[in-house]
């Protein structure tokens, strides 16, 4: 088969464990209550640059 297929199988699992955990650090963060379900959704919708996006400028709208 090669070493390519095997290769896509690990990224698309890796792609569900790190959009597992960042949606679950979105959902259990103290800092941002008042738009967590947003900012889940869009982490989801977005992966990777959802969660930079809320790092940097969603834990900063708290309360």
């Amino acid at each position: 088969m090669g070493f390519f297929p095997t290769l896509l199988a690990a990224y698309v699992i890796f792609a569900f464990m790190f959009q597992t955990v960042a949606v679950g650090f979105i959902a259990q963060d103290n800092k941002c209550d008042k738009h967590r379900a947003g900012w889940a959704l869009f982490t989801l919708l977005t992966g990777p640059v959802g969660i930079l996006i809320y790092l940097f400028k969603g834990r900063k709208n708290f309360n």
